[in-house]
């Protein structure tokens, strides 16, 4: 395991949205008594990213030394826990260091699984952080984890409910049909509580999302969303289509879909965008790995125009984006950037590959202007 993959797990870790494998890959880790250097490497790389004058070294020592020695696992079992305690010591000063200096710096994180799930009668449920996913199923609704949201409705008919993600958040759903669905920030699902009996099984999408729809070749499952609508029967495919956006963007995966737009309608095959503006609906060719970066944690950026950027970064980490110049809209960017990263993180990594573009976070708003 590299430094850059446990950089990664820790910061997943700090916001509880580790998967079972990830979470497996960071405890053992920490339990390693063989990978003492690797340990030291990781510690080394996140306390550079710590101001200087956060760096006092001894400080950090005794308080170390201090967690250590008071853990009762540590006294009971001294040999066979030490390295472990010491390493869970370690990075808990250093993220102790890190909530001291985001509050002094207005640190602007990253965003996490959050969504709020409306009911028929309007009730509205704030889903629980931790879980992250939901699933639909016959005994009602649930967290991945099994424990119950909603138990089974006893009235027999269909009823529609409304997942929504608020910017800076996501969110799974497994839907009745063991379709899979990832929104993204700012999106809006509105599903069946079953698909049962029904001809065609039908949801809508306002935001963006990523789908993995379970084959049924009796019943073809349609997505309608900004004017148009798309029809599958098992596929893979991402569709971004936010009211803000000029573009409704529709990128296969895997399979085949037709995607319709008033009496014009086009085939994908993997590897293949509809993209449609307005009354305008055309096909590109593309790489469908890049539209699938935020799934995998990361901002891929291929000749993208910085107000297209910002509006992604804008919904991802809840911030408030001010162009002090409107020309600086139009310069373009390259790059993979990791989508948990701070924010100050993000946009120093931007500002250093063009030195005529500044930017300053104040209380959740970040102003761009350009250097004199």
């Amino acid at each position: 395991m590299d430094i850059e993959r446990l950089k990664y797990l820790w910061s997943t870790y700090q916001r509880q949205m580790l998967s079972v494998e990830e979470e497996k890959q960071w405890r053992d880790f920490l339990r390693s008594k063989n990978k003492t250097k690797l340990f030291q490497d990781f510690l080394d790389a996140v306390w550079e990213d710590i101001p200087q004058e956060l760096q006092e070294k001894d400080v950090v020592s005794e308080q170390a030394i201090s967690i250590i020695t008071h853990l009762p696992q540590f006294k009971k079992k001294r040999r066979l826990f030490s390295f472990y305690w010491a390493s869970a010591a370690a990075i808990l000063i250093i993220g102790m260091i890190w909530m001291f200096w985001g509050r002094k710096e207005l640190l602007v994180e990253p965003g996490m699984n959050k969504a709020s799930l409306t009911l028929p009668n309007g009730d509205q449920i704030i889903l629980d952080e931790q879980n992250g996913g939901l699933l639909v199923g016959a005994d009602g609704l649930t967290y991945v984890d099994g424990s119950k949201v909603l138990d089974e409705n006893s009235d027999s008919a269909i009823q529609t409910m409304i997942l929504k993600t608020p910017r800076g958040g996501q969110y799974k759903i497994q839907l009745a049909d063991g379709t899979k669905v990832f929104l993204n920030a700012d999106s809006r699902l509105v599903y069946p509580s079953s698909f049962s009996g029904v001809g065609e099984r039908k949801v809508e999408l306002q935001g963006e999302a990523y789908f993995e729809v379970t084959k049924d070749t009796e019943h073809p499952f349609l997505v309608i969303s900004k004017g148009q609508s798309i029809r599958v029967l098992g596929t893979k495919f991402m569709l971004s289509c936010y009211p803000d956006e000029e573009t409704s963007k529709t990128t296969l995966l895997e399979g085949i879909v037709t995607v319709k737009h008033q009496d014009k309608e086009i085939r994908l095959e993997p590897n293949e965008q509809t993209v449609l503006n307005g009354d305008k609906l055309d096909k590109v060719d593309i790489d469908a790995s890049e539209e699938l970066a935020w799934i995998n944690g990361e901002f891929i950026f291929n000749k993208e125009s910085l107000a297209s950027i910002m509006k992604k970064l804008a919904r991802w980490y809840d911030v408030d984006v001010v162009f002090q110049d409107s020309e600086l809209k139009n310069e373009y960017y390259e790059g993979v950037l990791n989508r948990f990263d701070s924010m100050k993180k993000v946009l120093d990594k931007l500002e250093a590959t063009n030195s005529q573009v500044k930017f300053k976070i104040s209380n959740k708003q970040v102003l761009i202007y350009k250097t004199k």
